[in-house]
């Protein structure tokens, strides 16, 4: 079945909801013409999917470009962009590497920072939540945690764009990431390497099993790479989410606001049904 839908279109975008749910309700999988692809949005289709790595390989890409072809603006990534028993061997250091136990130390590190961004904010008076919060929070301790020096991560943010716009088509949202990105890509590869990183950060962690021969070398500067372009994006839009989605519903800013403890619970609780449930 073929449906008439272009999820990559500026007004889809900017309310991707009516189009999201016409290629759910549709069929089980439909045709989009737009760009010669095959679309699901069912739970049970896309479950199976992700299952079936040897029909559905990620190996041509995850995004519309087929890397295969030389397509790619950048390396593969061998997390995203791998099948078993590739993936299975990266997949497994990053486990190890971003487990409960390992992460542990961050959290302190983690809750001071968002606690001076948000007395900055309240100071403030008045900010875009977008700049002030969802942005500083995760462009501070992220690349913190990874280990990178403070210099340069101006580079990070047009760096993630691109990444993310380099997966669909040559549009005028990909053109103008290109045009951001200016020296991003040259200031990432150069900062994933070993010599760049701290030795107490997520990329010497990574790094010590590239040692231990687990994985090599070029796979870790992977591995830090797309812990960065992975985290940074999809971070500060989740952050950016919440607050929209709060100032539009001021029920719920009200219930937070007066129980924090139990609903940072029951968000937990949730996060864990749904890991339970993959």
């Amino acid at each position: 079945m073929e449906l008439d839908v272009d999820p990559f279109a500026l007004d889809v975008l900017a309310d991707p909801v009516p189009a999201d749910t016409a290629i759910r309700e549709a069929a089980p999988a439909v045709r989009l013409p737009a760009h010669g692809v095959w679309a699901t949005g069912r739970h049970t289709e896309v479950a199976g999917v992700f299952r079936d790595w040897e029909t559905w390989s990620s190996a041509a890409g995850t995004g519309l470009a087929d890397i295969r072809r030389g397509e790619g603006w950048r390396p593969p990534s061998v997390l995203l962009d791998a099948d078993p028993p590739a993936h299975t061997a990266a997949r497994r250091v990053m486990n190890r590497v971003l487990a409960p136990r390992a992460l542990a130390d961050l959290e302190a590190r983690f809750a001071a920072v968002a606690a001076e961004v948000v007395d900055d904010a309240v100071a403030a008076g008045e900010v875009d939540a977008a700049t002030a919060l969802a942005e500083r929070f995760p462009m501070t301790v992220l690349p913190d945690a990874v280990g990178m020096a403070p210099e340069g991560r101006e580079h990070l943010l047009p760096y993630a764009a691109l990444n993310f716009e380099s997966m669909g088509p040559h549009n005028t949202l990909r053109a103008e990431a290109e045009r951001r990105a200016g020296g991003a890509r040259e200031y990432v590869t150069w900062q994933v390497r070993r010599e760049a990183l701290s030795d107490d950060g997520i990329g010497a962690a990574i790094y010590a099993y590239a040692q231990a021969g687990d994985i090599g070398a070029d796979d870790a500067a992977l591995l830090v790479r797309s812990f960065l372009s992975a985290g940074i994006d999809t971070t500060i839009l989740a952050l950016g989410s919440v607050v929209h989605e709060l100032a539009r519903r001021p029920e719920q800013w009200a219930a937070l606001h007066a129980d924090p403890a139990s609903r940072g619970r029951r968000s937990r609780r949730a996060c864990a049904s749904t890991r339970r449930a993959r």
